[in-house]
């Protein structure tokens, strides 16, 4: 299964992950060593699955694999990494595609200093009025029906 095409992966990835300088939340910590182990083409006797989650699939594949053959592991941690990549868990500093998400972020303090924004910045009272609005909206077909009988306030 894990033999078609290995080659590649075991010819390239340890390249391309000792060039890259991968940042991580803390979630994805375990995911990012498993890959700088594999970047440093350390023989991994019995590799760590901290970056699988108890019900993945990868699990019953890695239980089925003979031990010392790490093959199927590297795999999984590399589909892993672009998955990772993708959601935004691992990123890279200097990259457009794959950079921190925080960064995209507008500043607070430009957001106040641009007005036209249509949303308020406290959501409170936009929410007070959109429940009052439908509220009304409601009970205008049920004249008599209390408020309490449709909705009900949540401390």
């Amino acid at each position: 299964m894990s033999g078609q095409g290995y080659h590649r992966f075991r010819r390239y990835a340890p390249r391309m992950l000792r060039c890259l300088k991968l940042e991580a939340a803390p979630v994805a910590g375990p995911l990012v060593a498993a890959a700088l182990s594999i970047g440093e083409m350390k023989g991994v006797a019995s590799p760590e699955r901290r970056f699988l989650r108890p019900s993945s699939k990868w699990n019953r594949h890695l239980r089925a694999q003979e031990k010392g053959d790490t093959r199927l592991w590297e795999v999984a941690v590399l589909f892993h990494l672009r998955d990772a990549f993708r959601s935004g868990d691992v990123w890279l500093a200097h990259s457009r595609r794959y950079g921190d998400l925080k960064q995209v972020l507008v500043p607070m303090i430009a957001a106040q200093e641009n007005a036209k924004l249509a949303v308020p910045f406290q959501p409170t009272g936009l929410a007070g009025r959109q429940k009052g609005a439908t509220q009304r909206s409601l009970l205008s077909g049920w004249p008599g029906l209390p408020v309490t009988a449709l909705f009900r306030t949540v401390a």
